[in-house]
């Protein structure tokens, strides 16, 4: 059984998905003017119930955008699956492996999923994060009907913790893009 975002907090969570090819890359953003701007303004009219919560995760398997794609179309549906994994050694590492074999398939075969990115970070070494981006409805369930879904469902089984699982639906907001391009497709970098 897959544990849901509660219904209380669906309303009040803002997230983002900011995904850096290197480290200097995001320094840079990180000491923009734009950038401190936002987060002196967040502090100085209490924007946010709780504190920001940020977290580094690493691509470790699958795709953010297909290789040879400026960009990919917006998304209709995001969705973040995070996965705990069991007690004992590699299991981490045996669901990356699965996940990622999946990954390859998905690349290969699902033109409407436009990006399934297995991630993971040193800090959670039991956690595993899967960011997926869909077409549309009909491309997700395109997607959870394949026999290789069924398969790669059936695999992850040894290794998760069920019900830690948790499996949250995000909005791509208006500005949002992915691109194999920093700054996306049509923007000059600055990095």
């Amino acid at each position: 059984m897959l544990g849901m975002v509660p219904p209380s907090e669906r309303d009040t969570m803002i997230g983002r998905m900011e995904i850096y090819t290197e480290s200097s890359a995001l320094a840079t953003v990180q000491a923009s003017s734009e950038y401190k701007e936002y987060f002196d303004l967040v502090e100085r009219e209490s924007l946010y119930a709780t504190n920001e919560d940020l977290a580094a995760w690493y691509p470790t398997a699958g795709f953010v955008a297909r290789k040879g794609e400026k960009e990919t179309p917006r998304a209709g549906i995001v969705m973040l699956a995070k996965f705990v994994c069991k007690d004992g050694e590699d299991m981490r590492e045996k669901l990356v492996d699965v996940l990622g074999k999946f990954c390859d398939w998905v690349e290969a075969n699902e033109a409407g999923t436009l990006t399934y990115c297995v991630m993971t970070r040193p800090k959670a070494p039991n956690e595993v994060l899967l960011f997926e981006r869909y077409l549309n409805l009909q491309a997700l369930g395109v997607h959870g009907k394949t026999k290789e879904f069924k398969a790669m469902f059936k695999g992850t089984g040894p290794f998760i913790q069920g019900r830690k699982t948790v499996l949250s639906e995000w909005v791509e907001q208006d500005g949002s893009f992915v691109s194999n391009t920093p700054g996306g497709a049509g923007v000059q970098t600055k990095l």
